[in-house]
């Protein structure tokens, strides 16, 4: 496992970059954004006004 990541890593990967068929970058920085979920409310702030 160890040799074949390797390679695929260090060969196979940057082929594919220069073929545009893989990311070279990551558009955002959290998983949350890679999977464009939208932030979730926070339960311990407090309520806006006219909220309630």
């Amino acid at each position: 496992m160890p040799y074949d990541l390797g390679g695929v890593t260090r060969g196979l990967v940057p082929e594919l970059q220069r073929a545009d068929a893989f990311r070279i970058r990551y558009d955002a920085v959290t998983l949350r954004g890679l999977l464009r979920l939208p932030r979730p409310a926070n339960r311990y702030a407090a309520p806006a006004e006219g909220a309630r």
